[in-house]
């Protein structure tokens, strides 16, 4: 039991994290989720098979991520965070990945969920419909169809945005 459990925490730990660290923007925040998902996962461990660990670990996740943020009692919007990678050394560079990360990341925070999330999964975690559908409460058509508006109503808010910051140059 104990085996299966750390080569479970093992194989999907930086899924985990990730998902809580882009759901909540918080790194902090993103290790207690990560602790309350790995205290549920050995209370568990019977229940799991290894084929269902990584939707089940990540749809807990989630679930989770949505309590910390009720919790902060913020309105609807999630906040999400994309890592912005250093380039080449090169600060010009990196700043505008920087400025570019922000940017993406507070356009993605205006989305409502499930569009986020949904958009989070399949393009920033890079999972299946199938696999999203294993975590979040629709059929795999229906990821489909969201995934397809939330990248529309993604696209209008970045064309929303970038207007107003060519009309302000």
């Amino acid at each position: 039991m104990e085996f299966k459990y750390r080569t479970l925490v093992n194989q999907h730990q930086r899924h985990v994290y990730s998902l809580a660290k882009h759901m909540l923007a918080d790194g902090a925040e993103a290790e207690d989720v990560c602790q309350d998902v790995y205290i549920r996962l050995w209370q568990n461990i019977d229940k799991v098979s290894e084929e269902a660990a990584r939707p089940w670990l990540l749809r807990v996740t989630r679930n989770r991520c949505i309590d910390y943020i009720r919790k902060r009692q913020e309105s609807s919007e999630l906040p999400v965070t994309l890592e912005c990678e250093r380039a080449d050394g090169r600060p010009a560079k990196a700043l505008a990945n920087a400025q570019l990360s922000q940017w993406l990341k507070a356009c993605i925070g205006k989305l409502k969920e499930p569009y986020q999330t949904i958009v989070i999964l399949a393009d920033i975690e890079q999972l299946t419909g199938k696999e999203i559908a294993q975590q979040v409460p629709k059929t795999e058509n229906q990821i489909k169809v969201y995934l397809h508006r939330g990248r529309k109503k993604l696209k209008a808010i970045l064309q929303h945005g970038y207007s107003q910051q060519v009309d302000h140059e």
